[in-house]
């Protein structure tokens, strides 16, 4: 919304004769919309990995292990853990659950930007139609 308000900004002053100004605004405008995108680009990034110190509530141990949360399930994993137990978390319930239920929200959503994107070029054809229209007589 910003970016279109500068945009008007930047057609007014160039109409005006300020271009200066306009590509001042031009500038501006393309810093913002390469800020945007980087942070769009960082979302999609997967995050880092935290790890975290937790003690054990075992009476006779005061070892404190080094876990991170599974990414998927939000489940704490023992970093270094061995291969057996990863596979076990992997191929259990509540992972393989969080997994499926992650891959369906991302088909919907892709589904539902392809109807945007139809109901979008539907009303484009409409406007255009109607523009035709009134042109013609």
């Amino acid at each position: 919304m910003i970016l279109a308000l500068n945009d008007l900004q930047m057609a007014e002053a160039g109409s005006v004769g300020n271009v200066d100004e306009a590509q001042e605004m031009m500038a501006q405008v393309e810093t913002m919309r390469q800020e945007r995108e980087s942070i769009k680009s960082a979302k999609v990034e997967e995050p880092a990995r935290k790890v975290f110190l937790v003690k054990q509530n075992v009476p006779f141990i005061n070892e404190m292990k080094h876990m991170e949360v599974c990414p998927i399930c939000g489940a704490f994993l023992v970093v270094n853990d061995t291969q057996t137990r990863v596979d076990a978390h992997l191929s259990g319930k509540q992972h393989v659950g969080y997994a499926l239920i992650r891959d369906a929200i991302k088909e919907l959503r892709e589904d539902r930007q392809q109807e945007l994107k139809k109901e979008e070029e539907k009303r484009a054809a409409q406007v255009s139609e109607k523009e035709k229209e009134t042109e013609e007589p």
